[in-house]
């Protein structure tokens, strides 16, 4: 299977996800930027991963995306606390608990006009979010959650000093 840093693959949780090529495609920052920018998430398997853990923000918390996605955080269950980036980034100061982001692409339609000029120009046009994830609006913090989607590291832009994190992104599906 492969491995990323010291973690099997086998050992992230890998699942299936039948709709993972749909919503990479599109998922903002998933492809080319503008011009040769690479893309800002870095993929950490191929295969879809699953996480398990409790709310701990949800998307009134958490500031708004401007690229229309729901944000929330989770504090993983001990069995899926190797997801987490070994920065430390979402840990702390204590005694906030070490988190993951989560994000649902498309959730609310993006402010394009932050987007112009990035391909592609219009990511979230057919994807359906609330559809697919009617019961997403009932979580709360302190609530148990199931998330199947993609294990990526949030690599930013090409800056020194962006923060690098690991995150749920796309979510395709809860379990």
């Amino acid at each position: 299977m492969g491995t990323v840093g010291n973690i099997t693959i086998e050992n992230a949780f890998s699942v299936d996800c039948p709709n993972m090529g749909y919503l990479w495609g599109h998922t903002y920052g998933a492809g080319l930027l503008k011009g040769s920018e690479s893309s800002r998430l870095k993929e950490l398997s191929p295969q879809c991963v699953e996480l398990k853990g409790t709310i701990y923000g949800t998307s009134e918390v958490d500031k708004k995306e401007a690229d229309g996605d729901l944000k929330f955080t989770v504090v993983p269950d001990s069995n899926y606390k190797h997801l987490l980036e070994k920065s430390g980034k979402n840990c702390g100061p204590s005694p906030k608990p070490c988190r993951m982001v989560v994000e649902i692409i498309c959730w609310e339609q993006p402010d394009y006009k932050k987007y112009d000029g990035y391909t592609p120009h219009e990511f979230c046009k057919g994807v359906e979010s609330k559809k697919h994830f009617p019961n997403v609006q009932n979580l709360k913090s302190g609530d148990s959650v199931c998330i199947i989607g993609k294990w990526v590291q949030d690599i930013g832009y090409p800056q020194a000093d962006h923060p690098e994190w690991n995150e749920i992104h796309p979510a395709e599906r809860l379990c």
